[in-house]
């Protein structure tokens, strides 16, 4: 996961387990699906874009994000259909479904996050500037109270070898009935936060959940995978991804 500015980007893959980002990369297997995790600490709404290989997957349209609340996205949002689309699938870059395999955004997911203005007015359902909609996701849980745990951030040194990075990119997959409605919102606030991702294809994901203990190969005491050293005989921990096969 990213963090910035009280502001969270994580990938879900297919069995909604968040992956394990290496510096600004994530692994996931080709041709699985995945969704995306946006989460908003702030005391503020917020809405945002979001970007995958150079596209607008929101077809212009932005998600509005709870005070302290969370959205997943899964699918295409194309055409203004608010009730179905395509969910998100990493492929090879050499997909024949992919646009433009030689692509630099290839594999950047890019999202921009902004505040909503303390103002007290609102405006339609529809925020009319720009031609942008506001929208919400209908079957999101978001609450003012929720919390999100992601069993540590990594710190930036920690040095992850893997033997190659696999280009790939993102096409629409298997159909998702997320659906989405229109909601207020008073307007941006200053310039946004931007958090970007780039997708790296593996042969098994690299989960959270799969990487929040390791064990010390000098005493085999259990420590959390975001620690540098041994708690008990003070040796170097080993953050190494499997090479990729």
């Amino acid at each position: 996961m990213m963090h910035s500015n009280g502001f969270v980007l994580a990938v879900k893959d297919s069995s909604k387990k968040v992956l394990r980002e290496s510096g600004d990369k994530i692994y996931l297997p080709f041709h699985s699906e995945y969704s995306l995790l946006f989460k908003n600490n702030n005391h503020r709404r917020a809405t945002c874009s979001v970007s995958i290989d150079g596209t607008d997957v929101l077809g212009g349209d932005e998600l509005i994000i709870n005070a302290c609340g969370s959205v997943d996205l899964e699918r295409f949002l194309v055409d203004g259909d608010m009730n179905s689309g395509r969910r998100f699938k990493f492929v090879p870059a050499d997909d024949g479904r992919v646009q433009d395999p030689s692509s630099s955004d290839n594999g950047i997911i890019e999202v921009k996050f902004w505040l909503e203005k303390q103002n007290n007015y609102y405006f339609d359902n529809v925020l009319r500037s720009n031609s942008t909609k506001i929208v919400f996701p209908n079957n999101n849980i978001v609450g003012s109270d929720a919390t999100f745990t992601s069993g540590g951030v990594i710190p930036d040194s920690m040095v992850f070898k893997c033997s190659a990075d696999m280009a790939g990119a993102t096409v629409e997959g298997s159909h998702s009935s997320q659906s989405f409605t229109t909601a207020s919102f008073q307007g941006k606030a200053g310039a946004p936060t931007i958090i970007r991702l780039r997708m790296v294809g593996r042969k098994e994901p690299l989960t959270v959940t799969d990487t929040k203990k390791m064990y010390c190969v000098k005493c085999g005491k259990k420590s959390s995978f975001t620690d540098k050293f041994c708690s008990k005989c003070g040796v170097k921990l080993k953050h190494e991804l499997l090479s990729v096969k």
